[in-house]
C-alpha cells in the first residue's frame, strides 16, 4: 500500500456539521421563547399584555391556564396548553423567523418528545429536558445528511449513526459532535474502518478493508496510518509494515512464502 490519500486509505472527506453552528445562524435548540406576564383588564377578544403580547384563551383566576394563544409582538406565537402562566403540556411555538417547535412542554421549555422545524428545512424530532435536545431523537439536515441516536445538552453525545448526503456512514460512539472514541465508517466504494476515532478521525488502533481483499490493520494517527501495521494483499498474504503519517516507511519482516494454493487464488 502507498501513501495515504482519499482514495487510497479511506481519509474522509470532513466530519459530519456539529449541531451547535448550523446554516441560518440557528446554534442548538432554536431561541427560548420569550415570556409574557401581566396586562390590562381581560376582554372578549383576548388580553393585551405588558410588551404588547396578545393572550387569547382560558384563564383560572389571573392566571393563563387551559388552551390559549399567546401573540408576541414580535410575530411569534404559542398555542397550547398553559398551566399556572406559564406554557406547559403539549403546544406548537412559531418563532418570528419562521421556525416552529411542536411537542411537549414543562414549565416554559420545551421538555419530552417534540418536533422541531427550522426556517432552513432542517428537521429534529425527539426527546427534549429543559429546552435542549436530550436523550434519543434524528436530526436531518437540508443537505440531506442526518443523524440518529443519542443527543445530550443540543449535541451528539453517545451512541448513533450519522448518514452523509452521498451516501457514507458512521456508526458507533459520539463525544461533542465528534466521531468517537470507536466505532465503523463505511464508504459506498465498498471500503470499511472499524476501530478508534480521535476528534473525528482514525486515530489509535483500527482495520481498514477494500472489497477486493485487501487489509490494514494497525496503528492510526489523525486519519493516517502512522506506526506499526499489518497490510494483508488480495491474495491473503500479510506482512508486518512501518508508517509514518500516511507514508510508507519499510517492512518489518521478510515477505510471505507463496505456497501452490495461495498462488492459485
Amino acid at each position: 500500500m502507498g501513501a495515504c490519500s482519499s482514495t487510497g486509505c479511506g481519509c474522509e472527506k470532513g466530519p459530519p456539521p456539529t449541531l451547535n453552528i448550523e446554516p441560518g445562524e440557528v446554534k442548538g435548540s432554536s431561541p427560548r421563547p420569550l415570556e409574557a406576564t401581566g396586562g390590562s383588564e381581560k376582554t372578549p377578544g383576548g388580553q393585551t399584555l405588558s410588551g404588547g403580547a396578545i393572550y387569547e384563551g382560558q384563564w383560572r383566576g389571573e392566571d393563563k391556564h387551559g388552551q390559549g394563544k399567546l401573540i408576541f409582538a414580535d410575530g411569534s406565537m404559542y398555542e397550547g396548553q398553559f398551566d399556572s402562566d406559564r406554557k406547559h403540556g403539549t403546544g406548537k411555538y412559531t418563532y418570528s423567523n419562521g421556525s416552529t417547535y411542536e411537542g411537549q412542554w414543562k414549565m416554559e421549555v420545551q421538555d419530552g418528545h417534540g418536533v422541531e422545524k427550522l426556517v432552513d428545512g432542517s428537521i429534529f424530532e425527539g426527546q427534549f429536558k429543559n429546552g435542549d435536545k436530550c436523550g434519543k431523537g434524528k436530526f436531518t439536515w437540508n443537505t440531506g445528511g442526518s443523524y440518529e441516536g443519542d443527543f445530550d445538552a443540543n449535541d451528539m453525545h453517545g451512541e448513533g449513526r450519522y448518514q452523509w448526503s452521498d451516501g457514507r456512514s458512521y456508526t458507533g460512539q459520539w463525544r461533542r459532535n465528534h466521531m468517537g472514541p470507536s466505532g465503523t465508517m463505511q464508504w459506498t466504494d465498498g471500503r470499511c474502518y472499524e476501530g478508534q476515532f480521535r476528534d473525528g478521525k482514525k486515530h489509535g488502533e483500527g482495520k481498514l478493508s477494500w472489497p477486493d481483499g485487501r487489509s490494514y490493520t494497525g496503528q492510526w494517527d489523525s486519519g493516517r496510518q502512522h506506526g506499526v501495521g499489518i497490510a494483508v494483499t488480495a491474495k491473503g498474504l500479510s506482512r508486518k509494515s512501518q508508517w509514518e503519517h500516511g507514508n510508507f516507511v519499510c517492512w518489518l519482516e521478510e515477505p510471505p512464502e507463496v505456497t501452490g494454493e495461495t498462488a492459485k487464488t
